[in-house]
């Protein structure tokens, strides 16, 4: 797992990488299936691989960092963990509940991000119509 890490992430094979990552989650190579999703950019990945592999203090500081889309999951998740001793677990506080303890940063980033969703979901939803439009056109210059 860790040369066909080295081999993708050298060549920027994305794909790859993407494949290398499943396959590696589904072995338990979670340090390589984290790297491979965190160089695909697939932050969603990284932050399930820490929480399913027991590590959901570092998912929440990491979804700080790069998904802040996922605090609260993570948070309520954190918080879960730590049920067994509820006077830590109510210390750790959610952006959703208490969004005054958090700088505007932090609400500016997560408005960011499902902007940048919204525009994600558009530039697919064109380029699968100027696909479409593009087979017709294909079609018919195979028929002259």
């Amino acid at each position: 797992f860790n040369g066909l890490l080295l081999l993708y992430s050298s060549t920027n094979d994305v794909a790859g990488l993407k494949d290398l990552a499943a396959i590696a989650e589904e072995k338990g190579k979670h340090n390589v299936a984290f790297m491979a999703h965190y160089l695909s950019n697939n932050v969603e990945g990284c932050v399930n691989i820490l929480t399913t592999s027991q590590r959901v203090p570092h998912a929440a500081i990491f979804a700080r960092s790069y998904a802040t889309q996922q605090m609260s999951k993570v948070v309520n998740a954190w918080k879960k963990e730590l049920a067994s001793t509820p006077k830590i677990a109510s210390c750790i506080a959610d952006p959703q509940e208490y969004p005054n303890l958090f700088p505007e940063s932090v609400q500016m980033e997560v408005a960011a991000e499902e902007d940048e969703d919204e525009t994600e979901k558009e530039k697919a939803e064109e380029e699968e119509a100027a696909e479409l439009e593009e087979e017709p056109k294909e079609e018919a210059e195979v028929e002259e």
